[in-house]
């Protein structure tokens, strides 16, 4: 993630403009990830006069999938929500490199990796209050709230047009991260196993006594 493809190629293809903020899911698509929730705050953020797109990563049952664009035709006959399918390798990173914010609104998640990717990536990050990241809050690395789309369309439309105010929560989402890098994993088993041999030792010199 500290390379990522080039920004403006990845937007040229998909005809998004430079003054267009695009909000980017990336997972599985499936009813308890709300991917409903997302196309219906983008209704409302497009009500409101903000250019912008929903830019839909991942693969889900065939139905399901056709219920979603069918229920979102117009906003994805006009470009405002883009089904790209499933990305992998370079072409998940190159839409994270075209990205401006990353949003979920699972009802569920255990921890949430794509939520790491895109902080990794550098953008701020809007999720549920479901999802298990509540340092986003706390190291200002973006925005946790309810699982509504008026929700989700009003955190969204707080950081479409403010640039600063995106990347200074990207800068802090990439610091937060951090520690799951393998070096800092790494760092961390050590000292666990260190404290663990610690207390062994310790028990057993208590025995000994």
């Amino acid at each position: 993630f500290s390379q990522l493809p080039n920004r403006d190629a990845e937007r040229n293809r998909l005809g998004i403009s430079a003054d267009e903020t695009v909000v980017l899911y990336v997972g599985r698509l499936h009813p308890q990830k709300g991917v409903e929730l997302l196309g219906e705050a983008m209704r409302d953020i497009r009500r409101r006069g903000i250019r912008s797109r929903l830019l839909i990563a991942g693969a889900g049952n065939a139905n399901y999938v056709d219920s979603l664009q069918e229920r979102f035709h117009k906003l994805v006959n006009d470009g405002t929500v883009i089904f790209a399918g499933q990305l992998n390798g370079n072409q998940r990173l190159a839409a994270f490199a075209a990205a401006d914010v990353f949003a979920i609104a699972s009802e569920c998640e255990s921890f949430g990796m794509s939520i790491a990717e895109a902080m990794a990536a550098g953008l701020p990050v809007v999720v549920s209050e479901e999802c298990p990241w509540p340092d986003i809050e706390t190291r200002n690395a973006g925005f946790r709230v309810k699982r509504s789309a008026s929700a989700f369309a009003d955190a969204i439309s707080r950081l479409c047009p403010d640039r600063k105010l995106r990347m200074a929560m990207g800068t802090n989402g990439q610091s937060l991260v951090t520690k799951l890098s393998p070096r800092s994993v790494a760092s961390s088993m050590c000292d666990l196993y260190e404290q663990c041999l610690d207390s062994t030792s310790n028990a057993s010199i208590a025995r000994a006594a």
